[in-house]
């Protein structure tokens, strides 16, 4: 095969080259690119359609609840009792019961919880495990340096999401 290569004059050797980058060039976008492209487009296509699914679904779920008389369906705890025993119970729950200094109701259904000298972490942590688990969040905030580092005095209003 050398042989045979090294027979050809140069300007045949260069153009078995490009016509075989050619070649390649060819397969790969009409043997790889393409074929993955359009898998792609259907996949992205399909997503859709299957969330467009979902909401349909969960607007008819919805409106059953609501035909039967039986309210929200995505009541939690938040509705069945009060957010202010929420906080607290949940708090306390999360070993922050030490550092808890008052919860009280305000408004309709929310409540004001006051932390002294909480690590920071621990109170993000807490804050999403309600608004993950009961759909809470706080719809205001105030926050303070501690006496150590890491630490800090909290004053917040949680609210039903």
């Amino acid at each position: 095969m050398t042989l045979w290569w090294q027979r050809l004059s140069a300007r045949d050797r260069r153009v078995l080259l490009l016509g075989g980058a050619a070649v390649v060039i060819i397969l790969y976008v009409f043997g790889v690119r393409i074929p993955a492209h359009n898998a792609v487009s259907e996949l992205e296509t399909q997503v859709r359609q299957e969330r467009e699914l979902v909401n349909w679904m969960e607007q008819a779920r919805r409106e059953i609840y609501a035909l039967r008389g039986q309210g929200d369906p995505d009541a939690d705890a938040t509705t069945s009792r009060s957010l202010f025993s929420l906080a607290d119970e949940s708090a306390r729950e999360s070993g922050l019961g030490p550092v808890l200094q008052r919860v009280e109701p305000t408004g309709d259904n929310g409540a004001r919880v006051n932390f002294e000298n909480i690590a920071f972490d621990e109170l993000i942590r807490w804050l999403a495990r309600m608004r993950s688990e009961h759909g809470v969040i706080a719809d205001q905030l105030t926050v303070r340096r501690g006496s150590d580092d890491g630490r800090v005095d909290v004053q917040l209003v949680l609210e039903p999401a």
